[in-house]
């Protein structure tokens, strides 16, 4: 993200979903009382930490939001301390030009998302995208999902630095 940031509808909500989840589990708890003004005031004043990597990560998946595509959705990036891997899925809809595409074309559409991803989590983790380009493929994780029916299928795969066309039936779209 550079100086110039665009507010779109997605981050309004993205924002408005965070307040609301965060405001919602004040009151559960009963912290706070009184008008949403009290409630604002109060989350204003309680500091919250994170870390350097979580903020970058936040600040890549709030700029992959800005972007639109209506052949194809993806979900956030979410990182798994345990397998030490990045993980996300893309939803293509069942009347999206992607489903239209021969094999190759949709190995090509499905591959330069990947290499978007790899570039932009490079570069918001502070690095220029040249540096640790294999390594990132090596610890991400993407499918691409879409339904025919009420039957999902993985129909590409992208794992250990290798992208893969397949046909696997899902009972539900993986995170």
């Amino acid at each position: 993200m550079g100086p110039k940031m665009k507010i779109t509808a997605a981050a309004v909500v993205m924002l408005a979903v965070v307040f609301v989840l965060t405001a919602s589990s004040l009151l559960v708890h009963g912290q706070t009382k009184g008008s949403l003004g009290g409630i604002i005031a109060k989350l204003n004043a309680t500091p919250y930490r994170m870390t350097a990597f979580d903020k970058a990560l936040l600040d890549f998946n709030i700029s992959e939001a800005f972007s639109f595509d209506p052949d194809i959705k993806g979900a956030p990036i979410i990182w798994n301390p345990m397998r030490e891997k990045f993980r996300t899925h893309f939803f293509i809809p069942s009347r999206s030009a992607y489903l239209k595409m021969s094999s190759k074309e949709q190995y090509e559409q499905f591959e330069a998302k990947i290499n978007g991803i790899r570039i932009g989590l490079i570069q918001s983790l502070g690095f220029s995208p040249g540096e640790f380009y294999s390594e990132i493929g090596k610890i991400l994780e993407v499918e691409f999902v879409t339904n025919e029916g009420n039957q999902f299928y993985i129909i590409g795969r992208f794992k250990d630095g290798k992208m893969q066309l397949v046909r696997e039936k899902q009972n539900m779209p993986k995170l």
